[in-house]
């Protein structure tokens, strides 16, 4: 499995870069990448652009994965997924005080203020998952002391900078609700 991660995360690193786009322009195309087709060529996707269930969808793609396992709809979104991780008994409760391995799925519900979200551990750090880096497709655009943040395919240095960027004070929750661990996100349920 550790051969399959490290592959799934090698082509992620390779999609760096690639804009952020939230339009669904159909099947297999641009934004959500819904299909279990033949992955289409760097050319594409940086023409047509990810979102960040995108982004998962062409990473478990990568791993000879299908889609429509987890819904047969045209937009499969991060409640989605939720559902069916835990309807397999594949998901956990995010706990920021825990360390989880690279590779690892974090997953937040949709909510109608900042819509869902899902990013990938790119490295774990054995003080806990704030301090890990994960690898994503990041929709928000958000300036930082006068900082521009790019909006697409990038590596954020900490899960702390995302958990907290959405953090809401009154449920003391940040971005992420769910993990799904690399074995049951990138094998076959």
């Amino acid at each position: 499995m550790t051969t399959k991660i490290n592959n799934v995360i090698k082509y992620a690193e390779s999609l760096i870069g690639i804009k952020y786009s939230g339009k669904n322009r159909g099947y297999n195309k641009g934004g959500f990448w819904v299909s279990d087709d033949k992955i289409p060529s760097k050319k594409i996707i940086k023409e047509q652009g990810c979102n960040c269930i995108g982004f998962i969808h062409l990473l478990r793609r990568k791993a000879d994965l299908p889609i429509s396992v987890i819904s047969k709809k045209s937009i499969i979104g991060s409640d989605d997924w939720i559902k069916y991780l835990k309807k397999n008994k594949r998901l956990k409760k995010f706990n920021y005080k825990k360390s989880y391995p690279k590779g690892t799925l974090l997953l937040r519900k949709f909510n109608p203020i900042n819509f869902g979200h899902v990013a990938v551990i790119y490295k774990e750090d054995k003080r806990g998952v704030l301090f890990s880096s994960i690898i994503h497709s990041e929709g928000m655009g958000i300036r930082i002391d006068g900082k521009n943040y790019f909006r697409g395919i990038k590596i954020d240095e900490t899960v702390g900078f995302s958990y907290f960027n959405q953090y809401n004070s009154k449920t003391k929750q940040g971005r992420y609700d769910y993990i799904c661990l690399p074995n049951d996100w990138l094998n076959k349920i």
